[in-house]
């Protein structure tokens, strides 16, 4: 399957962390297909509810990398201070 360059490095990177399952949007939902796109979309909750692991790929490291994990901490500390 023909995958976008940016979720090659995705999955090239986590590949070193040994998943045996991973849930990728681009691949797991037709993105061509609005209608289940749309409908997916609405099952996101329930479908990273039930994750033992979420992991976000920002893209390959840039400039601005140190910002956003800065702002995802920061996050994660706001979530478990709750």
């Amino acid at each position: 399957m023909k995958v976008t360059r940016n979720l090659e490095a995705a999955l090239r990177q986590l590949r070193c962390y040994n998943y045996s399952e991973i849930w990728v949007d681009a691949l797991c939902i037709n993105q061509e297909d609005l209608e289940e796109r749309s409908r997916q979309v609405l099952r996101m909750n329930e479908i990273y509810s039930q994750a033992y692991e979420i992991a976000a790929w920002l893209g390959v490291r840039s400039k601005t990398s140190r910002l956003a994990r800065a702002y995802m901490k920061d996050l994660l500390a706001e979530e478990t201070a709750s």
